[in-house]
């Protein structure tokens, strides 16, 4: 629960230093985790994967008309 807590905090204070890609966006939260070095590797590659994924349909979802739209917002 802890951990939760940390990674919620920590996307926060991303969201306020505007983080520019996802690499970026990573990195703070495997640093506050405290893994071990393996661990940490993994979780990072996890949390680039799914920083791109993110950000891809958000861009989608800016270009995109309302009925697509709608549809994004289903994922």
């Amino acid at each position: 629960m802890r951990v939760a807590k940390e990674l919620r905090k920590t996307k926060q204070e991303l969201k306020d230093k505007k983080a520019d890609t996802p690499n970026s966006k990573a990195k703070p939260l495997v640093e506050k985790l405290n893994l071990t070095r393996e661990q940490s590797t993994n979780e990072r590659k996890e949390l680039v994967f799914a920083n791109a994924i993110c950000d891809e349909i958000r861009s989608a979802g800016h270009k995109a008309p309302v009925k697509a739209k709608k549809i994004l917002q289903n994922l």
